[in-house]
Parts: C-alpha cells; sequence; structure tokens
C-alpha cells in the first residue's frame, strides 16, 4: 500500500463523513459518473481519457468556497481548467485550484494537448444509458417426473454455462421477484443476471446479464423488486437503469434475515452482532465467542464422547436468559471511569 510522503499527509484511510462521503457511481455506455459529497455539498465527477489525455469533469454546488488538490507539484505534467477562470496554483508542494462558492462545472486536463471545451452535463448521465450487455442466452429447463411418492420434486433452470460474455456461472446466491417467472441470480465471478420465463414448462429461459465486477458475489435477495448482493467488500443495491450504489448502513436483506434476532453467521464474513447499545453488541459478541470456543472443545472429544443437550433445554435455558429481567435494557451501560477504574493494575 502507499505511504504518504513524510510530514506531507496526513495518515491514509476513510475519511470523516462530515469531510467526505463516497455515495456510488453511475454507468452510461462508457462513461462513468461518480457522486461524492465535500462537507454537506453534492459532486459528480466523470473521469475520462480524452485525446490521449486524462481528464476529470467536475460538476456541483458549493456552499462555500472549495479548495481542489489536483496533483503533487513535483513531477506533475501540465494542467490545464476548461470552463472556470480560476488557474491552478501551488500550495505546500501540491497543484490546487481553488473553487468559489456557488455553482461549479469545470474540467481538468492533465497534460499538454487540446481537449473539447464542451462541459457535458453530468446529471443528465445519472438516469441510465444504452445496456451494457444485449446479447441474452435462451435455454431449455429440466422438469423433474413426478412419480407419486416423492414429497417433492426438483426442477432445474439450465445454467448458461456457454455464453457470449465467457463468463463462468457459478452461481453464489438467488432470488426470485414479485413475478414469480424472473428471478436474479449472482456469481462468484462478481456478475448478476436476469432469467426470466420460469413457468410450468421452462422451454425457454432468458437470462440476461444486468452488472458484473462484484469481488466474490455469494449472496443475493430482491426486496421491493430491488436486487441487493453480497460481497467481499460491501453490499451492493442494483438499479434498473444500470447503475448501484454502495450502502454500508443496515440494509433491509439483513434486517429481513436477523427477524428479530441477534446474532446472524454469514457465509465468508464472519459474524454480525447487534443490541440495543454499544454495551450490549461488546458483550453479545463475547458470549458469542465463548459459546464458540465451548463448541470447539466439546467436538474436540470425538463424536460420541460428548453429550447435546435436548432442543426443550435449550429453549428452556433461552427463555431464563430472555426473561432476565433489565439484564438486558441498559443493564450493561457503564460508565467510563469505572471502567478506567476496573482496568488499571493493582
Amino acid at each position: 500500500s502507499r505511504m504518504p510522503e513524510a510530514g506531507k499527509y496526513p495518515p491514509l484511510g476513510p475519511l470523516p463523513k462530515s469531510q467526505a462521503h463516497y455515495n456510488g457511481l453511475y454507468v452510461h455506455g462508457d462513461k462513468t459518473v461518480l457522486r461524492y459529497t465535500v462537507g454537506p455539498d453534492p459532486v459528480l465527477e466523470l473521469p475520462a481519457l480524452e485525446n490521449g489525455l486524462i481528464t476529470r469533469t467536475i460538476q456541483g454546488k458549493f456552499t462555500r468556497p472549495a479548495v481542489v488538490v489536483l496533483a503533487d507539484e513535483k513531477g506533475a505534467p501540465g494542467i490545464q481548467v476548461v470552463g472556470s477562470k480560476a488557474k491552478p496554483g501551488t500550495s505546500d508542494g501540491r497543484i490546487v485550484l481553488k473553487v468559489p462558492a456557488g455553482m461549479a462545472h469545470f474540467k481538468v486536463v492533465y497534460g499538454s494537448g487540446s481537449v473539447s471545451e464542451t462541459l457535458e452535463d453530468l446529471t443528465l448521465l445519472m438516469k441510465g444509458g444504452p445496456a451494457r450487455w444485449t446479447e441474452t442466452v435462451t435455454t431449455v429447463g429440466e422438469l423433474a417426473k413426478d412419480d407419486g411418492k416423492s414429497a417433492y420434486v426438483l426442477d432445474r433452470l439450465t445454467v448458461p454455462y456457454q455464453n457470449p460474455y465467457g463468463m463462468k456461472m457459478r452461481i453464489g446466491g438467488f432470488d426470485f421477484f414479485s413475478d414469480p417467472s424472473r428471478a436474479a441470480v449472482c456469481t462468484w465471478d462478481g456478475d448478476v443476471w436476469i432469467v426470466s420465463g420460469i413457468d410450468e414448462k421452462l422451454e425457454e429461459l432468458t437470462w440476461k446479464r444486468i452488472g458484473a465486477g462484484g469481488h466474490e458475489t455469494l449472496g443475493l435477495t430482491i426486496v421491493d423488486d430491488v436486487i441487493y448482493t453480497v460481497a467481499d467488500d460491501q453490499i451492493t443495491r442494483y438499479h434498473d437503469f444500470n447503475g448501484f450504489e454502495f450502502d454500508h448502513e443496515m440494509t433491509p436483506r439483513l434486517m429481513k434475515d436477523l427477524d428479530g434476532g441477534k446474532y446472524m453467521l454469514l457465509r465468508s464474513h464472519g459474524a454480525l452482532v447487534c443490541g440495543e447499545s454499544v454495551p450490549e453488541c461488546v458483550v453479545n459478541h463475547h458470549w458469542l465467542e465463548m459459546a464458540c470456543q465451548g463448541q470447539i472443545a466439546a467436538l474436540s472429544a470425538g463424536e460420541g464422547n460428548y453429550l447435546v443437550p435436548s432442543k426443550e433445554a435449550c429453549e428452556y435455558a433461552h427463555s431464563q436468559f430472555m426473561d432476565a429481567g433489565g439484564f438486558l435494557k441498559g443493564g450493561k451501560d457503564w460508565a467510563a471511569p469505572e471502567l478506567t477504574k476496573i482496568a488499571r493494575p493493582p
């Protein structure tokens, strides 16, 4: 990872939301618009390559003057600004652009050469453009034979392992839309596909690729006909205009799966522990860890050498725990001085 130059920059890492916050991106054809905030002010930015030069088109409304850091002064190429009366300057070894309060719409050009002086309205790129993947794949499903004896049968939705995009179809998760003839699936390689034509015959299943670029997307759910996926790095919400936003807060998917519980074990993503306060979450996490350690210790004795409590005993113990009065309601909130006193060595 890149280390900051000595004394020049603060430590690398996430910025406070009050200072800056990334809100997602919009894909429009071969263009990608970034959406973020600087303080309270929303900003759109379009990075591009024009005539061999890197450009950044920035559009936003600033409630107060802002300073845009363009590059380090040392070794930087020539920088031009199109659409702004302000010119780049230097400050503390960096090339910066001072932006006055009010509406701002300009293009930063890195290098010497000519580019179009037309400034694209980035708000027009937020509504979605032409589909990026226009080819679909049709497969024929397999209906299970009902022998009249089985409690249930399994029909097969034939996966398009051979597809025009050469993608591996290692399915990680799926869910149905409110229209049960349509479903969405995600793959380990980061794709999202919609399959339609799921009827009683399964004679014509149409697979359409709608998303790509996820990192090991192994979980998918649909809430109010909106697709959510969970990957190694984030929860992603997909919209029908081909763009997507990142949502790091508690999402409807997790709330639905928790169903009022306090613990959730996420496949390949660790444990999710909930509570009504931060102290309660800490203690709940401690209890979960102790329970896991106890289970590992018991299993290490070898199968047949340990006793498994009955379901009734487990439910009774759980009811005793939940009926423990106010212990779960604020009883875990300790004052900081008391914690300090307890933690201090004799």
